[in-house]
């Protein structure tokens, strides 16, 4: 169970990420290393 409820939440945030890409229109590498050196600009 807990191994499914994983994997759905692994698709989710992936699918999420890759829309945030396509809007930000950044390499997804880029999008992470930004993510970690600002995490507070990210964060809202």
């Amino acid at each position: 169970m807990l191994c499914i409820l994983t994997l759905y939440t692994l698709t989710l945030y992936t699918l999420v990420m890759c829309r945030t890409i396509v809007a930000d229109g950044k390499p997804k590498v880029d999008d992470e290393i930004e993510m970690i050196s600002h995490p507070s600009v990210n964060g809202g």
